[in-house]
């Protein structure tokens, strides 16, 4: 027990530092599941790597020593990653995976190949006979796995938020030196217990360093002289090759089986940090929780291979039932949780998790113990067994760690990839159930035969996965890397895309012309752009719309490839051509990353409206990313974050304005639309003044080709109409946002808030909107841009019209036209409208210029 409390810290510290490593290494080389494969794969190669060399190395040293090594090592290999997290972003410098890989060489890999030997070394010092694989490894292997759940949701969420990504690890880093230690003292109060040191087994013993031994399993006695001859790598048959090549299958499935139990989970929660973790971390303890049922069972004498068949025949029927039925699933939805404290939150994705993936992931955590149990009959090193099936296991696990999002996902879909996972188990079902003879082969036969019937259906025709409000169509639906992107009609009619049945990327119909200005209204900002860069393409509205202006070259960026697919196939009629024009490429990677790899500047970057709460959106709000950015634009010119305000609360918007106020010298505030029930806001970061003087937007409006269209744009009808577009001058106002914290890559505030989802009631919506938007022009002064005296005063009338109007909107809105209290406030909505008049009476605002 005293072993298994180490071993359990030990997975709680390695998870926590792998949760660190992944976070820092996605920020340095693109946040991509590219990436994330690619550094996964890392992980688990040089772990694997790592419980080859503990194999071997357990039989010539002491194994307690040699796991108390591992572990040190594992501290120190993880303290030299902690010193050089700060050059990660200049050891980045080439493209894509190829680049994360070179980090996570750089970072993760020498920890990991200490850690790799640290198991086998524990199952040398533990098991002393064939009943100790069942009794004392079994207990610490589940109690590692539990440990990494908990380590999981540590490191991901509960420490950085107290003391910063960098801190965590150097923290993981002294559980694991203080577990090295702990090892050591245990071994020296064992000796000194005994009186003796353990005696080490040579060539003398009789030649091949192995004793003559009697060992006594559960279906009787085997009695040897010497042990059988190994053939297969250390493995005596018939389970020599059969042992290796379920231990591989279960790592393949295993990852595959894990990675579509994420996306299949985000079909019904946000991908937020809070989730994500509390998904992983209940697949984990489900593992765990097999673990142990195994090692009860073998503890009551059930035999070791009708187990195995029967988890895995149960592992890969329950599988390929649910690629089956999640059609149906997808009729039900998980209750909103906005407005819930995040701890409740994530405690209730977490249960409802356990719950889910409790059927599959329970007997899928039996399968390597048993593996190992039926492998490691008649041999007495029990480390160098595991070490060799731990290396099989691990390499498998890294191939199904890039096979499963890369390969299975887009070629199979959602289900197919399920059923892909049950096939490999029930396959392994099979050749158990053929191999041998027990009570219930039959019943394992037929399962398994039955999953690999329905895998191999799901296969062949996948099921469309999408679930659709009423009134709404299935166009198309694309399956990729990053989940479920379906394109979807409504009523209206408007087309969008909707990403993992949870998030609306774009619109058509109504929405169109909020999207356009968020590329419209920061060119017109500038002298003369001429190369843009659009984080966050989407359906390619928003990012279209800048060719509509005479630039060069437009830098499109979606991480998303199935989201691309998407727009290209059925969104040309609205992208203002961006699959074709010779002046747009699409670059399918992680925004950050390629703007910190472009080696031109560019005079405007644009960042689409991002789901705040969505796992790795907050990096595109950090200052290290803005500063990033500053350095990649050219003298004059801007960045501009668009925040979907009725999705921020004060303080999220508050953190988003204070952290471009710490970058730049000049920021400004404008609008996309007077919608109070769906206000978008941008926060234009400046490196000089702007000038909108009346002569100088008179002379942008009419060279660009917005005003051409059928349906003249509301911010371009004129000069006066474009005034309206802005809230306020951020720097002018600066002393309002001193109050708020600064978002960072190590202390990312705006993510840890944004996942706790702020309550509707708190939301910059409707009187909230109307009071943050008096708020921000309470100074009536300009900094960030050039006004002359004349021009002062106009701007600050436009100002005050635009909240006019926009509480016109809310009137007409919130009450119908066909009752009484609705009359009277439609005639508050046009008094109101009539004072915006009188403030600005160059403008012109139409009542369905209002988005309600």
């Amino acid at each position: 027990m005293r072993f298994a409390l180490l071993h359990g810290c030990a997975g709680f510290a390695l998870l926590g530092m792998e949760a660190v490593w992944m976070r820092k290494i996605g920020l340095a080389a693109g946040n991509t599941y590219l990436a994330a494969a690619a550094v996964t794969a890392v992980f688990f190669v040089f772990a694997a790597a790592g419980g080859l060399a503990g194999g071997a190395l357990a039989r010539r040293v002491r194994p307690v020593r040699l796991y108390a090594v591992a572990e040190s090592l594992t501290g120190a290999a993880g303290v030299c990653s902690f010193m050089l997290l700060p050059a990660a972003a200049h050891l980045a410098g080439v493209p894509a995976a190829l680049g994360a890989v070179f980090v996570a060489l750089a970072i993760a890999a020498p920890a990991s190949f200490c850690a790799g030997m640290a198991f086998p070394a524990a199952a040398e010092a533990l098991v002393t006979d064939a009943g100790g694989r069942a009794r004392d490894a079994g207990a610490v292997y589940a109690a590692n796995a539990l440990g990494s759940a908990l380590g999981m949701v540590a490191g991901s969420v509960v420490l950085p938020q107290a003391l910063g990504y960098a801190w965590t690890l150097a923290f993981m880093c002294l559980i694991h030196l203080c577990t090295g230690a702990a090892a050591l003292l245990l071994l020296r109060r064992r000796d000194a217990r005994d009186g003796v040191r353990p005696q080490i087994f040579t060539s003398r013993d009789g030649g091949d360093g192995v004793r003559p031994q009697i060992f006594t399993s559960q279906r009787g006695c085997i009695r040897t002289e010497r042990p059988t001859q190994l053939t297969i790598w250390g493995l005596t048959p018939p389970w020599g090759g059969v042992a290796y090549a379920l231990a591989g299958m279960s790592g393949l499935a295993g990852m595959t089986l894990e990675f579509a139990a994420l996306m299949w989970m985000r079909q019904w929660v946000h991908s937020s940090l809070y989730s994500t973790a509390a998904v992983l971390a209940a697949f984990i303890v489900n593992l765990a929780a097999g673990a142990w049922c195994a090692t009860a069972w073998r503890r009551r004498g059930r035999p070791a291979v009708p187990l195995l068949a029967a988890a895995m025949a149960w592992t890969g029927a329950v599988a390929a039932t649910c690629g089956v039925a999640l059609p149906l699933l997808l009729r039900f939805t998980f209750p909103a949780m906005a407005g819930m404290a995040p701890s409740l939150a994530a405690l209730a994705v977490a249960a409802f998790a356990l719950v889910a993936s409790m059927p599959a992931a329970v007997p899928a955590g039996m399968v390597f113990p048993l593996t190992w149990d039926i492998a490691a009959q008649g041999e007495r090193h029990q480390g160098a067994v595991l070490g060799r099936l731990v290396a099989v296991n691990l390499a498998c696990c890294a191939l199904g760690a890039l096979a499963a999002p890369l390969l299975l996902l887009p070629l199979l879909g959602l289900a197919g990839a399920l059923a892909m996972a049950g096939a490999l188990y029930a396959g392994g079902a099979l050749v158990l159930s053929a191999r041998t003879t027990f009570a219930h082969r039959r019943a394992a036969f037929i399962a398994a035969a039955c999953a690999a019937a329905a895998a191999v259906a799901l296969m062949v025709r996948q099921p469309r996965c999408t679930r659709l409000a009423a009134g709404e169509s299935l166009v198309a639906d694309y399956t990729g890397p990053h989940g479920v992107a379906a394109v979807v009609e409504d009523a209206s009619p408007s087309r969008h895309i909707v990403l993992n049945q949870q998030y609306t990327l774009n619109g058509t119909s109504r929405a169109l012309e909020p999207q356009r200005n968020e590329s419209w209204i920061p060119l017109a900002l500038l002298r003369s752009p001429r190369r843009v860069a659009f984080i966050g393409m989407a359906s390619g509205i928003s990012a279209g719309a800048a060719l509509d202006y005479p630039i060069e070259r437009l830098v499109a960026i979606e991480v998303a490839p199935e989201v691309i697919r998407a727009a290209r196939a059925h969104f040309e009629e609205w992208n203002n051509g961006i699959f074709t024009d010779s002046r747009a490429e699409i670059i399918c990677d992680d925004g950050r990353a390629v703007i910190q790899r472009a080696q031109k500047p560019f005079d405007a970057i644009i960042c689409d409206l991002l789901l705040p709460w969505e796992d790795g959106a907050g990096a595109l709000y950090s200052r290290d990313f803005l500063e990033i950015a500053a350095r990649r634009i050219t003298p004059g010119g801007l960045v501009c974050l668009w925040l979907p305000l009725y999705q921020h609360d004060d303080l999220l918007a508050g953190i988003v304005v204070r952290t471009m106020l710490d970058v730049f010298p000049y920021v400004l505030l404008v609008r996309a639309n007077i919608d109070a029930r769906e206000p978008y806001a941008g926060v234009i970061g400046l490196t000089a003044p702007c000038d909108m003087s009346e002569a100088v937007l008179s002379a942008r409006l009419s060279s660009v080709k917005v005003k051409s269209r059928a349906h003249e744009p509301l911010f371009f009808r004129s000069t006066a109409n474009f005034r309206l577009a802005l809230l306020g001058d951020a720097r002018a106002n600066a002393h309002s946002f001193a109050g708020y914290p600064v978002t960072t890559d190590d202390r990312p505030a705006f993510l840890f808030h944004a996942t706790e989802r702020p309550a509707p009631s708190a939301l910059l919506t409707g009187t909230n909107f109307l009071q943050w938007c008096a708020a921000r022009s309470a100074e009536g002064s300009f900094v960030s841009c050039t006004l002359p005296a004349g021009d002062t005063a106009a701007q600050r009338a436009a100002m005050h019209a635009g909240v006019l109007y926009t509480e016109a909107g809310a009137l007409f809105s919130r009450h119908p036209a066909d009752s009484r209290a609705g009359m009277r406030a439609q005639i508050e909505a046009v008094r109101l409208m009539m004072r915006a008049l009188g403030a600005a009476p160059g403008s012109e605002v139409r009542q369905e210029d209002m988005h309600y």
